[in-house]
């Protein structure tokens, strides 16, 4: 009895403490949390938590295994972390946990549990899952990045402040338009950028607005890099925490630089042009044009404003006779476009004549109906003369280019010619490649000269255009044939479109349709980084007697600014001097072809866009052969087109037609006649390059002629410019003395202007070319008179 009411006593002793067990065990099992204990042989005695079953970590899994034995992913961040808690460390560390179906971060806390001797005899651990913390701070993180990447790769200078007042951040486009660093701008250090003058202000309007808490915008010149101050505007936001907490400002600075001096420039010409001389009028339409306002400035041609005001007839009686029915119907065009422009003769109150200029603006109401006209007249007399002066100086200074070129090309036909020579010599790689950099240099040099001769040609107004019959798809595939090479050296693509509808047989000056074709489309190919080239011919009208063309050159390059644009057909003009240290020429080869194109009657536009390529057209009236009128289009022809070809000289210059006549012997002599040393080695070379060896060399034309009156010779090439005797000279004397046989003379010259061929012929010369002379021209220019030796 004694010991069961003992036994009851103590179950009723320990009751409290087994409630209190449970009382714990049902807090842990309630804890989103997951708590686990380990023993000092760090094998799991309890497995805790409310949602441990969630991933996987019942009890039944745990107990008396190590978390080595537990976890397949344990590694030495978790071996670190134990071994550290063992000896008596409290750890937090983060980890990941792959479960069957999804991976999951946790972070777990190692308490070490000490007995009465604080002995380390096991851990307490609590490990929390933090998965969507983990990809939050991940999404921070890249939003971060993305904004930081946004900052740095905008053209702003941004920059941000904090609750201080002073900076803390600046992206990658300011430091680089500052030329300092980071730590260099922190704080007020960007402060000593700003321009003295504008300092103080800056500071001002920052702090005024700092202390109100509202945003701004400022104007002051900021230095850069190389010191030179640039206007820029300031906007700056302030910006607020979620809870509403002002931060500080964020801001972003815009390069106002050139707007500053566009406005400036703007100003300047407003004052210039109210206190300047250009009058300005008003003329009511519905009032049969009659003036109702008109500055006083008109007293600079003897009238008084009122004599002129109301009374459109009696302006009209102070304009000259002979251009007061072309300046009326000028004003009354009825076109698109709404403004005027003319020049004509006005007559001063003194009875003398001047030059007018008048710009006009019409107005039109909602309906489109015109209302009035304005009008602003400038007195350009002195400008007139100025400008037949220049045009006076500009033809001299032409006859000049087109008498050099002579000069210009007897040296660069040894040059270029020599250098081929050594090419195909043998030399070691070195050499091949300096003789190579000489011939291009050399060529690169001749297309400038040419580019000149041509320009000096217009302006003196020598150019001539011919009227030839021609195929158009021979011309089209010799251009696409001589820029192949250069497109394929880039990766472009280069293509071509003809519309089918086009007659090809036309009458036109196919050199020069060559030379336009070859400037836009070598402009492409120069300009074009990537992408691609195409050409297209579209028909836009026809008729039995003429077609009417329009050449489209499309590309994919660097693309034309909008300010260049109206500039771009100017002579020497390129889009920058960047472009022209880049890709060289002269920048005449736009003026040029406009030039060319209008002098055949077309018209020449271009449409552009940076970055995203250009659209050079042009328009050409093209006159049909009889053969052209039959009716056969390009699509019937198409069989007939041929291969593009290749030539060596320039586009510029083509053969004499030459008559039927039996070959020469190439055995027979040859006879050279040129005066220049160089010139004269070179082209014995040659000859003996192509298999010649008879070859006799004189210096002038009066040698050329005893040669003759001694010998017989195969062929003659002879230059033009000698001293003594003259080619065209001994070239008339030689046809005088021949006796039932003519000997072919060739032209070798360095006259390259329009009238020296007919020259030639003239002169009883048979074919021509001009210096500089490559061996394969004059290979194929002999091979119409003489046999070619084999060898």
């Amino acid at each position: 009895m004694t010991s069961r009411w003992a036994q009851g006593a103590d179950a009723q002793q320990l009751n409290p403490y087994r409630e209190e067990e449970n009382r714990y065990r049902l807090l842990l099992e309630s804890m989103s949390d997951i708590v686990f204990e380990l023993d000092d042989q760090q094998r799991y005695t309890g497995v805790y938590g409310r949602w441990a079953g969630r991933y996987g970590f019942l009890p039944e899994r745990f107990i008396g295994k190590t978390p080595k034995e537990v976890f397949a992913g344990y590694s030495a961040v978790h071996e670190k972390a134990y071994q550290q808690a063992f000896h008596g460390e409290t750890v937090t560390y983060e980890w990941i946990y792959e479960g069957a179906h999804q991976v999951w971060h946790f972070e777990t806390v190692l308490n070490p549990i000490y007995d009465k001797e604080d002995d380390v005899i096991g851990l307490v651990g609590v490990s929390r899952e933090i998965t969507d913390r983990k990809q939050i701070e991940e999404a921070l993180r890249e939003s971060e990045t993305i904004f930081r990447t946004l900052a740095d790769s905008s053209p702003a200078l941004l920059w941000m402040s904090g609750l201080d007042g002073l900076c803390t951040h600046f992206n990658q486009g300011w430091l680089d338009f500052r030329g300092r660093t980071l730590e260099e701008e922190y704080g007020d250090g960007w402060v000593q950028g700003v321009h003295p003058e504008e300092r103080e202000h800056c500071l001002e309007t920052y702090w005024k607005n700092f202390r109100t808490r509202t945003g701004f915008r400022m104007e002051y010149r900021l230095q850069r890099a190389d010191g030179s101050y640039c206007w820029i505007v300031d906007i700056g936001i302030p910006r607020f925490s979620v809870t509403g907490q002002f931060m500080g400002f964020i801001g972003a600075c815009v390069d106002i630089h050139e707007y500053k001096r566009a406005t400036a420039a703007l100003q300047r010409g407003q004052r210039l042009f109210f206190s300047g001389p250009v009058v300005v009028f008003r003329c009511v339409i519905e009032t049969q044009w009659e003036i109702v306002d008109i500055s006083e400035n008109v007293s600079q041609f003897g009238y008084r404003a009122e004599d002129v005001l109301k009374s459109e007839i009696a302006y009209a009686n102070i304009i000259h006779p002979d251009d007061r029915e072309r300046v009326q119907e000028v004003r009354e065009t009825d076109g698109a476009s709404n403004t005027r422009n003319m020049d004509y003769r006005l007559i001063r109150a003194d009875g003398k004549i001047c030059w007018i200029y008048e710009y006009g603006v019409i107005h039109r109401d909602d309906q489109g109906k015109i209302r009035y006209y304005d009008g602003y007249l400038l007195d350009i007399t002195e400008m007139k003369k100025a400008k037949e002066a220049a045009e006076a100086a500009n033809r001299v200074k032409s006859d000049f280019l087109a008498t050099m070129s002579h000069e210009i090309r007897t040296p660069m036909n040894g040059i270029i010619g020599l250098a081929e020579v050594l090419l195909h010599s043998r030399l070691d790689q070195e050499q091949q490649d300096c003789a190579r950099m000489v011939l291009e240099s050399a060529r690169l040099l001749l297309a400038i000269i040419n580019d000149i001769l041509d320009f000096s040609k217009i302006e003196a107004g020598k150019m001539k255009l011919e009227q030839l019959d021609f195929d158009l798809m021979t011309v089209l595939s010799t251009v696409i044939g001589l820029l192949e090479g250069k497109a394929k050296e880039k990766h472009l693509r280069l293509s071509m479109q003809v519309d089918e509808r086009i007659c090809p047989e036309l009458r036109s000056d196919p050199v020069r349709i060559r030379q336009i074709l070859f400037n836009l489309l070598g402009n492409a190919i120069k300009f074009t980084d990537s992408g691609k080239v195409e050409l297209q011919v579209k028909l836009l009208l026809k008729d039995d007697k003429a077609q009417w063309l329009r050449f489209e050159v499309r590309d994919t390059g660097v693309g034309i600014s909008k300010e260049m644009l109206p500039h771009l057909f100017r002579p020497f003009t390129q889009e920058n001097s960047s472009s022209s240290r880049r890709y060289g020429g002269t920048g005449l080869g736009l003026s040029i072809t406009k030039q060319l194109v209008m002098m055949m009657g077309g018209e020449i536009g271009v449409e552009s866009e940076p970055g995203k390529g250009s659209l050079f057209w042009f328009t050409l009236p093209l006159a049909r052969t009889p053969a052209g009128r039959s009716g056969d289009s390009i699509s019937k022809t198409s069989s007939n087109r041929g291969e593009p070809g290749m030539t060596l000289l320039n586009t510029m210059q083509s053969p004499l037609p030459a008559t039927a006549a039996p070959k020469g012997d190439s055995k027979g002599k040859i006879l050279l006649a040129e005066d220049n040393q160089v010139n004269r080695k070179l082209a014995v070379i040659q000859l003996q390059r192509m298999g010649f060896k008879h070859i006799d060399v004189v210096s002038n034309g009066q040698e050329a002629l005893e040669a003759v009156m001694k010998d017989t010779y195969a062929v003659i090439l002879m230059d033009c410019q000698m001293p003594v005797m003259d080619g065209l000279e001994a070239s008339r004397r030689i046809r005088q003395i021949e006796q039932g046989r003519r000997t072919p003379i060739i032209a070798m010259t360095a006259n390259a202007m329009r009238g020296d061929r007919e020259k030639c012929l003239a002169a009883g010369m048979d074919d021509y070319v001009t210096k500089p002379v490559l061996i394969e021209k004059l290979k194929t220019t002999l091979g119409r008179w003489i046999e070619i030796p084999e060898s």
